[in-house]
């Protein structure tokens, strides 16, 4: 999953993180923003945001169908 990003889009005090950016430049917002200051062990953040980029994806085909 995370292949397909370049970084991730951060609120203005880089505590929620809003939505992924690809090389290309396209921005998808995650359906639910996740707050690294409820758990800030990485590996707990990153199972996050892996988990809303799936959701996020699956959310965006749905609407677009």
């Amino acid at each position: 999953m995370f292949a397909g990003i370049t970084s991730l889009k951060f609120e203005k005090e880089g505590d929620q993180l809003l939505g992924m950016i690809s090389r290309e430049g396209e921005y998808v917002s995650f359906s639910k923003d996740i707050l690294i200051s409820e758990d800030p062990t990485i590996y707990v953040w990153l199972t996050k945001v892996e988990n809303s980029m799936q959701i996020s994806l699956a959310v965006q085909l749905l609407q677009s169908i």
